[in-house]
């Protein structure tokens, strides 16, 4: 995990206290699983943070195509039968031993205050139906 996404993880989370033994587990044998899949599981997890608050507010196709795929994946709900697919939210924040509903109501906090806090847009101004030409788009005058 990178420096930029602790500081992220510690900013999103900054009202939910973990104790040592919630983040370490209980017995030596917990720390072991948290090697190679469970640092995949965190980058991934961290990686749809990033993307759901980065394209927040995008204005691209791309990027708000990045943010709704991200904002799918987290707020998917839980499967009715307990599976789900390999790399399901749920299974990220079971294997990871992170309640999801944490993660969401973090988001949907982060959410509340970037719409508090965002310049409000003003409306397009109406079009008066004359239509300009574009630059570059004048018809050469036939000689």
């Amino acid at each position: 995990m990178t420096p930029f996404d602790r500081v992220m993880f510690e900013d999103l989370f900054a009202e939910d206290a973990l104790t040592p033994i919630q983040f370490f587990g209980r017995s030596g044998s917990e720390r072991v699983r948290r090697t190679g899949e469970c640092q995949l599981l965190a980058a991934l997890l961290a990686d749809a943070i990033r993307c759901y608050q980065r394209n927040y507010f995008a204005v691209s196709r791309s990027r708000k195509r990045l943010f709704r795929e991200a904002e799918q994946w987290l707020m998917e709900p839980a499967p009715s039968d307990g599976s789900g697919p390999a790399f399901s939210f749920h299974y990220v924040c079971d294997v990871l031993g992170i309640e999801p509903e944490t993660i969401r109501n973090a988001l949907r906090r982060w959410s509340e205050t970037q719409c508090m806090s965002a310049p409000r847009r003003l409306p397009a101004p109406a079009a008066s139906g004359r239509v300009r030409p574009r630059r570059g788009s004048r018809q050469r005058a036939a000689s």
